[in-house]
């Protein structure tokens, strides 16, 4: 007998990432969610495992969710999209990778990086009207 100590499983290696990650037959079940996803969906995979995704997630198909894993689905391409959830309340990115088997989807949580961005937005257009509104020479 070979000494397999050496191997990782597969689920410790996936439940250690940081990224939400989750896979879906042919006929959009559930075959596998890590704990991020879990954690991110607030979930227990155990709720989820063998159930169908449009059952689980009914509202996905309005949203860019559903227009885009059925486009990576049929068209049998990689797809990568941001999109905000208003289940969860928070903007995710999600890449989803098709194969003969159904889709391996990625999730992260990326609503800490949206709010910085409209921060950001909102300096720039405070700093504009600021600028724009002043007569005198600014010097910097």
């Amino acid at each position: 007998m070979k000494d397999k100590s050496h191997l990782i499983d597969a689920e410790v290696i996936l439940d250690s990432i940081t990224d939400g990650f989750m896979t879906l037959d042919k006929n959009w079940n559930f075959t596998y969610i890590n704990k991020t996803l879990e954690l991110l969906y607030g979930k227990n995979k155990n709720t989820i495992l063998g159930r169908n995704y449009w059952e689980v997630f009914p509202k996905a198909k309005e949203l860019k969710f559903g227009e885009e894993l059925q486009r990576a689905a049929q068209e049998q391409k990689a797809v990568h999209f941001e999109e905000y959830s208003p289940t969860f309340h928070q903007w995710v990115s999600i890449s989803a990778y098709p194969s003969e088997d159904g889709l391996t989807i990625y999730s992260k949580d990326i609503t800490w990086e949206k709010k910085l961005q409209e921060q950001i937005r909102l300096s720039e257009e405070n700093l504009r009207v600021l600028i724009n509104s002043t007569n005198d020479a600014m010097w910097l």
